[in-house]
């Protein structure tokens, strides 16, 4: 009723361009809001991305924990599931994931190789080496939530 007897008073030419100015603040109010969503869908893809490649470098040290040896296929799983991980964090979760990657091929090395050896000195020094490699790689367990904690937490996110 209100606007009804502001708009029978103005212009038609101001009327025009009144309506025209709503729409053009509700259209950037609408712009601002779906910028605030694309933003707030990003940080959540990039947590999914990033908790994936947690999840599988936490299901391959539970493994080894588990199993005490190491497969070739289970190698080939960690780095598939954790190949992306040079795009979606910085330097240093992808070095740390290569280090696990190196200690485990050198386990799995040892593992293989130990068959043929005959009891001795050399047999001894090689399972030695085998339990430091799988007391490093299960000891990463505690120490993995706290290399990705940065990159998991939602209220460090900006």
């Amino acid at each position: 009723m209100i606007l009804g007897c502001i708009f029978s008073f103005m212009k038609p030419e101001y009327i025009f361009t009144t309506i025209t100015i709503i729409i053009g603040l509700f259209v950037a109010f609408t712009a601002y809001n779906q910028y605030r969503l694309s933003k707030e869908k990003f940080k959540l893809d990039m947590f999914d991305k990033r908790y994936g490649v947690y999840k599988n470098t936490l299901d391959f040290l539970i493994k080894i924990r588990d199993t005490r040896k190491i497969e070739m296929e289970d190698i080939f799983e960690f780095k598939a599931g954790t190949q992306d991980s040079v795009f979606l964090f910085k330097e240093d979760i992808p070095d740390y994931l290569k280090n696990i990657n190196k200690k485990a091929f050198e386990l799995l090395g040892i593992h293989e190789s130990l068959d043929g050896v005959p009891k001795g000195e050399e047999r001894s020094k090689m399972c030695r080496k085998q339990t430091d490699l799988s007391h490093w790689l299960t000891s990463q367990l505690p120490e993995l939530k706290n290399k990705f904690a940065p990159y998991l937490k939602f209220k460090t996110w900006k």
